[in-house]
């Protein structure tokens, strides 16, 4: 992330800013410190999921769902035949 941002923010800062070649550089790398930052504050920040409650560590099923008549006459977008 924060190796591909570098790139592609320091192309912007030189072709976009019409910034020097090292002043491109720094200011790519800097908004891709910021970027990457937010981006590994977001995943950090979210909390446990849901699916990994278990002491283990692994993933556990999603229960299954019952569809009845009503629930899958609504899904197919047809009204119930009576």
């Amino acid at each position: 992330m924060l190796l591909i941002g570098w790139a592609a923010l320091t192309a912007v800062e030189w072709r976009a800013e019409r910034a020097s070649w090292s002043t491109a550089v720094t200011s790519g790398f800097l908004w891709a410190c910021v970027a990457a930052g937010t981006w590994w504050f977001a995943e950090m920040t979210q909390g446990p999921s849901s699916r990994t409650d278990r002491k283990d560590g692994r993933v556990r099923a999603l229960p299954r769902r019952r569809v009845g008549r009503k629930d899958a006459a609504r899904g197919s977008g047809r009204l119930p035949s009576r």
